[in-house]
């Protein structure tokens, strides 16, 4: 959803498209990009190689002017592809603004700010459509189950468990960062041919990804791959530990936690599950 101040990057982020679509990246596979940017009405697009080995994007189909962040729109689109490009195994990358499990009526990040530096690029806090943003769980609701090999975010704070686990049963694995990430976006010359691969190595995305990121100007990434048929098992245990040691929890001042996020989501919302259990359960020997 480009519709808002990420816009030029989403336009450089096609170009990086186009360029892996050149060099043949698609092993016979469909990339489709849905777009609502500022200055025209959304259109799911395919960028693919005409019969002269030239680059193309080819309108599939052009959508009324909408709020694209609202559950009917997505749910239209990924409809739209499925029908219209039947195959084995998809994918979907969610690109642009999000806050991970935060209400859309809680107040929503500055965008822009700045990490380091105040010529540092600006950080990316999904949504948005102008103003408009969707909740997780509407989200999943647009989402159909089981027939994603992978969700992609490319978006600030989405690999937190509450969020993964409200979209557990959408693919089999989520990739995304527990943080910000840079508004840039991702290096998609060299991802796309990666999730076009038959077997997708997922780890080594996150390598490539994360390393990416740190050959900025002002260094920073974090990445994670989550299998999600594993998500079910985390939340039981999770929950029989904090029953457990409900009274540890009422005691434990979020200060004492590692935290993911920042400025007014700094000790507020983001949170590392493995530490905030580290803190609340003893730590026993056999």
């Amino acid at each position: 959803l480009a519709n808002n101040n990420l816009y030029p990057y989403g336009e450089d982020n096609i170009e990086l498209m186009l360029n892996a679509v050149k060099n043949d990246a698609l092993q016979g596979g469909n990339l489709l990009v849905y777009i609502d940017g500022i200055h025209a009405f959304p259109q799911l697009i395919q960028i693919k190689k005409d019969n002269h080995d030239h680059v193309k994007k080819l309108i599939i189909k052009e959508y009324s002017d909408r709020n694209s962040a609202s559950k009917n729109s997505i749910k239209e689109v990924i409809d739209d592809a499925y029908y219209r490009f039947p195959a084995k195994e998809y994918g979907i990358i969610f690109w642009g603004h999000a806050s991970g499990w935060v209400n859309e009526s809680s107040d929503p990040l500055s965008f822009k700010t700045f990490l380091y530096h105040p010529n540092a690029p600006i950080t990316r806090a999904y949504g948005t459509d102008g103003n408009a943003w969707i909740n997780i769980d509407d989200l999943a609701e647009a989402i159909p189950d089981n027939k994603l090999q992978f969700i992609l975010f490319d978006a600030c704070y989405m690999a937190n468990a509450e969020t993964i686990y409200q979209l557990r049963n959408k693919a089999k694995y989520i990739i995304g960062s527990p943080t910000e990430v840079w508004a840039s976006g991702h290096p998609y010359n060299t991802l796309i041919p990666r999730l076009f691969e038959e077997n997708i190595d997922y780890e080594g995305i996150c390598e490539d990804l994360y390393n990416y990121y740190l050959s900025y100007t002002y260094p920073y990434s974090t990445v994670s791959a989550i299998k999600c048929d594993e998500l079910d098992s985390l939340a039981r245990i999770s929950r029989r530990i904090m029953l457990k040691f409900n009274e540890n929890r009422a005691m434990l001042q979020r200060s004492e936690i590692q935290q993911f996020g920042r400025l007014q989501y700094k000790n507020n919302s983001f949170f590392d599950l493995d530490d905030y259990i580290a803190h609340i359960a003893p730590v026993t020997t056999p």
